[in-house]
């Protein structure tokens, strides 16, 4: 049987056996729908009272099935009082039933509203969550973007390091290959200025006079003419003395350089024979081709031993600093400006 018919007949059950008259018609109709057994029926009559009767019948039907409550609902329709009863009971039925509907119908919606409520509180947590990792990942974008710039910028200072050591590095290498090929230049040069000076002295003396030398005859029985010739060889500048001649070889020309020498870039040569005349006027010369005193102390130390050496670095780095502008005129002017005289560049550009 149903659960609300059980109700139904539970709450009823004191009215029903204070009323109800079971022996007459209800018990043979119940028995007849086969709702009631043989025995059920005889256990029935057997009580003494029509209202333990009418107990042990409510007791009986709520196990007999769910058609029992039916067949009881009809037997009570013989009786006129009793239908009234039924129709209450089976408002009651009704109203029981609406009242387990709309219990059933509140369920729901309250499942629905928890369930509404359960998303919307997971899409709030979802966004929260969601947004604590865009935060999180913004941050960790922040730190890489941060990181690599470090990064660039120690490659770069890398790179900048690497490469001011090569240039260092092809700097000593081209400024010690020029020094080796002006020593051995020089070296050639004075061997073939003395194979040229013992061909000379060995010659027989030329009573002509050739241009750009000067022969004087000497007296050797005169004192008079040795010591004017004595005077003039601390005047003048290069005198070779023979066993019977002098000869003053004039190297200072006051000519100006023509016009395409000034506008030219000097080789490596020429400055390496411009650095090995300055002396010690080199750091002025330098420092008015507008190196700096860091360059200058850098030449210095690179080459601590070897003047010429120092200056040949300096006169290079300006040359590859300046470029196309490194011209004659302007290593002309640095000399005047140092006080050194002009045939020291003219002696550099022979």
């Amino acid at each position: 049987m149903d659960p609300a018919h059980r109700a139904v007949l539970r709450r009823n059950t004191r009215f029903l056996s204070a009323e109800l008259q079971v022996s007459d018609s209800i018990v043979p109709l119940l028995f007849q729908d086969e709702i009631l057994t043989e025995a059920q029926v005889e256990h029935i009559e057997s009580q003494a009272t029509s209202r333990r009767k009418t107990l042990r019948l409510l007791e009986l039907l709520p196990r007999r099935g769910p058609r029992a409550f039916r067949c009881f609902l009809r037997a009570l329709d013989d009786f006129s009082w009793e239908l009234d009863q039924d129709q209450e009971l089976d408002q009651e039925l009704d109203q029981d039933q609406e009242q387990v509907l709309d219990q059933d119908q509140d369920q729901e919606l309250d499942q629905e509203l928890d369930q509404e409520l359960d998303q919307e509180l997971d899409q709030e947590l979802d966004q929260d969550q969601d947004q604590e990792l865009d935060q999180e990942l913004d941050q960790e974008l922040d730190q890489e973007l941060d990181q690599d710039q470090e990064l660039d910028q120690d490659q770069e200072q890398v790179l900048d390091q690497d490469q001011d050591q090569e240039l260092d590095q092809e700097l000593d290498q081209d400024q010690e290959q020029v020094l080796d090929q002006d020593q051995d230049q020089e070296l050639d040069q004075e061997l073939d200025q003395d194979q040229e000076l013992d061909q000379k002295l060995n010659q027989e003396p030329d009573p002509q006079v050739r241009p750009g030398w000067e022969k004087t005859p000497q007296n050797p029985g005169s004192e008079e003419e040795e010591e004017e010739e004595e005077e003039e060889e601390e005047e003048e500048e290069g005198v070779w003395w023979t066993s019977s001649h002098h000869v003053t070889l004039w190297i200072t020309d006051d000519r100006p350089l023509p016009e395409s020498v000034l506008q030219r870039v000097p080789s490596d040569r020429e400055l390496s024979r411009l650095a090995s005349r300055l002396g010690a006027e080199w750091e002025l010369v330098l420092m008015d081709l507008g190196l700096s005193a860091e360059a200058l102390f850098r030449c210095r130390s690179d080459h601590g031993l070897s003047a010429h050496g120092a200056a040949l670095a300096g006169l290079v780095q300006w040359r590859r600093s300046e470029g196309k502008r490194a011209k004659v005129q302007r290593l002309l002017e640095s000399l005047q400006a140092a006080d050194v005289h002009p045939s020291v560049l003219q002696d550099a550009l022979i």
